[in-house]
């Protein structure tokens, strides 16, 4: 960015509430993702319900591409960005890592806490909503977006699973 970009995306972060993000989050719910969401909500288990979430992202969005990888005992979900981080993309990307924690949470439990949540943008200046929002360890400047979560998460099973249905 320029100088006059750089003075123009501090203004506009200065003007918004950095913690929209957790606003929609908080406002947010699977069932929004319509027939996606119903997936996730209807899969046996959320290992199958986050398998076919990555499947089916492409179709919502092709800015961000979303990968996950996981072993014996952590998940690690990680958020590709393929257009410039301009301010509007970085709060869409923050508002993304939120929504994906609440959609874990519906889907096994409201007290599941990520283990970390990192972003590749620069802390905003107050973090009190993400502290309690995310209940983690949170990392900005990281060089990239991403959310870690304990291995055991991927084996709850939704409250509406349909556990005769496999992904």
């Amino acid at each position: 960015l320029s100088t006059d970009d750089e003075v123009e995306a501090s203004a506009l972060a200065a003007a918004l509430d950095r913690a929209v993000s957790i606003q929609v989050a908080e406002s947010s719910t699977l069932e929004d993702l319509q027939l996606l969401g119903f997936t996730l909500t209807t899969a046996p288990t959320v290992e199958e319900g986050l398998a076919a979430f990555l499947r089916f992202s492409p179709l919502l969005s092709d800015a961000f591409g979303w990968s996950l990888s996981y072993d014996r005992s952590l998940v690690d979900v990680r958020w590709q960005c393929r257009v410039p981080l301009e301010p509007g993309v970085r709060i869409a990307l923050e508002s993304s890592v939120a929504q994906f924690v609440q959609g874990i949470r519906q889907l096994a439990g409201s007290d599941v806490e990520p283990l970390r949540v990192s972003f590749g943008h620069p802390a905003p200046p107050k973090l009190s909503a993400y502290r309690a929002f995310f209940r983690c360890p949170i990392d900005f400047d990281a060089g990239g977006y991403r959310a870690l979560f304990p291995r055991h998460v991927l084996e709850a099973a939704p409250r509406s699973a349909n556990r005769s249905r496999r992904a």
